[in-house]
């Protein structure tokens, strides 16, 4: 009787392990089956989530496309009144080019002129000199003739009287004439020095106040040509802006119907989807609740069975 009684407890015993693990077993597939409801959960409430951010934002390329367009129409309408501004002032500054050029032309004229002017004082001057040379040769020798009479008539005078006196005053002053006739020839011989004459001094200071103004005329042109290149590249760059501007907004207007229909159908699609998801997420809600109420009872249960202690017959 007591090794039946040894071998009954040893069964209860036994029996109570095998039911003991049996709980384990069952609450680890129970919370497996929580574990995954929740990841079931977290799904649906991501597709949920998306869902509901894409009907929030489908339209938001739409907003974007008419805020590039909005943009685009704004640089375009700038540009083409800045390239009115630019071509005016492309036009002023080539309008002064022209002028600028043909005042160059002007003064190396009135250069060339001045020049002319003094060459013909050189020439004049240097064809002058054999013959003024000739002229004051016969002048002297005149003048030599008239003293040497007036030398014979002074001769023919008593010495002392007053008629001599007379005499000699009229050969003195034809001595004085002889004497500046000869300076005069001698100055006509010497190496010729047209340049230095008055006339030809005035044509040099005429030449060179035209040349002064030449080189502020050239000045001024370049300073004309600079201008008109500035103007010229701000032009372009601003007709390349406005081009590219106009050719921007042709391209977004031509892709906003594509833009919209797309924005719309995303945002239908949705919307379409939003119910399925909330009917789906609110399941999942309720079945991760029940699971989860499930393996708490479980397990209460296996902690129940694991303390519990064998019944001794």
């Amino acid at each position: 009787l007591a090794k039946a009684k040894s071998d009954l407890e040893q069964a209860n015993q036994q029996l109570a392990a095998v039911r003991a693990q049996d709980a384990r077993w069952k609450l680890a597939q129970l919370f497996q089956t929580v574990h995954q409801a929740r990841q079931s959960l977290a799904a649906k409430q991501a597709t949920y989530d998306d869902l509901v951010a894409t009907v929030k934002e489908a339209l938001q390329p739409i907003d974007k496309l008419h805020t590039e367009i909005s943009a685009a129409e704004k640089a375009a309408a700038e540009t083409t009144a800045k390239i009115s501004e630019k071509e005016k002032l492309l036009a002023q500054a080539q309008g002064a080019v022209t002028p600028a050029n043909q005042a160059i032309g002007t003064a190396e004229a009135a250069v060339a002129d001045r020049e002319k002017v003094l060459k013909t004082i050189l020439d004049t001057a240097a064809q002058a000199a054999p013959a003024k040379v000739d002229e004051l040769t016969k002048q002297l020798t005149l003048q030599n003739t008239d003293v040497a009479q007036l030398r014979e008539a002074r001769a023919a005078k008593t010495a002392g009287s007053p008629e001599y006196a007379e005499a000699d005053k009229l050969v003195q002053a034809k001595k004085a004439e002889i004497a500046a006739t000869q300076i005069a020839l001698d100055q006509v011989k010497l190496p010729p020095k047209p340049t230095e004459s008055p006339e030809a001094k005035a044509a040099q200071a005429e030449i060179a106040k035209a040349r002064e103004t030449l080189e502020q005329t050239r000045a001024a042109a370049k300073e004309a040509a600079d201008k008109f290149a500035v103007a010229e590249k701000e032009f372009t760059k601003t007709k390349v802006a406005r081009e590219a501007a106009q050719k921007q907004l042709a391209e977004l207007k031509l892709k906003e119907p594509e833009v919209v229909k797309a924005a719309q159908a995303a945002k239908a699609a949705a919307e379409g989807a939003v119910p399925t998801a909330e009917q789906e997420l609110a399941a999942a809600k309720t079945q991760a609740e029940k699971v989860r109420a499930d393996y708490e009872s479980a397990k209460g249960g296996a902690r129940s069975a694991a303390i519990a202690v064998p019944p001794k017959g």
